[in-house]
């Protein structure tokens, strides 16, 4: 046998075993699996609370368009000189206490510090048409507001404001179902400025059959997504489309309502995606009930437009506040109700029809 070099020789080392996977301790194995079933927990609660979030909101509400009369442009004046007057009653339905800075738009540092956080009134309106009958334009607060200072509003939402040291306060009595039965009213349709909780919980105070009025797209606002819990199953949401409207300036569509000059829609929106401002024909004279297109007199004076869910949501806010001041301007005799504070209340509604 030849003798082999010593640095060519075969190695004699053994090859190395193929790596096999190591298994978790024994004692490992429960942690891991209550791990996975503490993740599994968390992701079933979280469904269950968008679930939950999601009931009682417009978001998941069928939606039709509003029929309205075929529109004609006018001139302002001869609205309010020759349009078809009817009763105002607007109602103080309990206040809401927090930062009134919190309601301006977010890049904007100035604020009535003397005020900042004096409580904001919530308000509903009634208005009595001669032949049509009653209709509200927001709903304000309804009974379980006396007992509790976030009423009926769902969690998440509800917890929301517990962090922003937002409070509801409501008088007995003093519900959208209390005074609307101390007048016999009962509306059959319900406009809404926007679908924020302060201005819906009365809805499960109105009849079954009402119908609930909104601005075109409004449902799709983040709002409109939360679930205050305030719209009820089977519910269908009639919306204002302003394609159908007509010139009336400084707004490029505004919609009569009923055809007769009683009530003006206008599309003002920023606080949410399809906000909306109504100018009403009352008796006592001309009305502008601004809702949260303006919370309160302070900032409508000083032109501060609302706060909105986003950048663009806040610009298009303050395009709103922009032109319903100029339409204020121009036509003096206009009394502003702002969303959340009033000159005067007003109401020409004292009897039982």
């Amino acid at each position: 046998m030849p003798d082999v070099p010593l640095d060519e020789a075969p190695s004699m080392t053994p090859p190395e075993p193929p790596t096999v996977p190591r298994r978790p301790s024994t004692s490992l194995r429960p942690w891991l699996r209550r791990i996975g079933a503490g993740l599994g927990a968390v992701v079933a609660i979280g469904a269950a609370l968008v679930i939950w979030a999601g009931l009682g909101s417009p978001s998941k509400l069928p939606r039709v368009e509003l029929a309205v009369p075929p529109q004609r442009a006018s001139a302002w004046e001869d609205v309010f000189a020759r349009g078809q007057r009817v009763r105002l009653c607007t109602f103080e339905t309990g206040e809401v206490s927090g930062a009134r800075s919190m309601l301006l738009r977010s890049d904007h540092v100035d604020f009535d510090r003397a005020r900042e956080h004096e409580p904001l009134p919530i308000y509903a309106h009634l208005v009595r048409h001669p032949t049509r009958g009653d209709v509200l334009i927001d709903a304000g607060l309804s009974a379980p507001f006396e007992r509790d200072p976030f009423g009926d509003v769902r969690a998440p939402v509800s917890w929301l404001h517990r962090a922003m040291g937002t409070r509801f306060t409501l008088p007995a009595g003093r519900s959208l179902g209390a005074q609307l039965a101390r007048l016999g009213s009962r509306p059959r349709q319900v406009y809404l400025t926007h679908v924020h909780g302060d201005h819906t919980a009365g809805l499960g105070e109105l009849p079954r059959d009402v119908e609930i009025v909104t601005g075109e797209g409004e449902a799709d606002d983040l709002a409109g997504h939360l679930g205050y819990g305030h719209f009820a199953e089977g519910a269908t949401l009639s919306e204002l489309s302003f394609a159908r409207g007509a010139p009336m300036p400084p707004f490029d569509m505004a919609i009569d309502v009923w055809g007769d000059g009683a009530l003006w829609a206008l599309p003002t929106p920023g606080h949410s995606r399809g906000h909306l401002s109504f100018v009403v024909n009352a008796e006592s004279g001309p009305v502008l009930l601004v809702g949260d297109a303006s919370h309160y007199a302070w900032a409508f004076e000083r032109g501060i437009g609302p706060r909105g869910p986003s950048a663009s949501d806040e610009a298009a806010g303050q395009q709103s506040l922009d032109r319903l001041r100029e339409l204020v301007r121009a036509h003096p005799s206009l009394r502003v109700v702002y969303g959340h504070e009033a000159p005067q209340v007003i109401c020409e509604i004292s009897t039982t029809p």
